[in-house]
């Protein structure tokens, strides 16, 4: 669950400053760094595939969420 409100914050925060959506590559790189971190350190004891598999389901609950729109309509 974390990694997952994680690329949610991370998305968030990068469409506000930028206008434009984060990749799932780079919500995955930025999840490697913080790893290295102290504060996160913790995170080392999960499997990789743990954050992989959540920006990847975050990545696919976004575009699912914005496909049922058009031109700022609910279709």
């Amino acid at each position: 669950r974390f990694a997952y409100n994680y690329c949610k914050r991370m998305s968030d925060r990068y469409y506000k400053l930028f206008g434009k959506s984060v990749s799932q590559l780079a919500l995955q790189k930025r999840f490697t760094r913080i790893k290295k971190r102290k504060r996160y350190e913790c995170l080392n004891d999960i499997n990789a595939q743990v954050p992989k598999q959540a920006s990847k389901d975050f990545d696919t609950a976004r575009k699912h969420s914005f496909k049922k729109y058009k031109n700022g309509y609910h279709t």
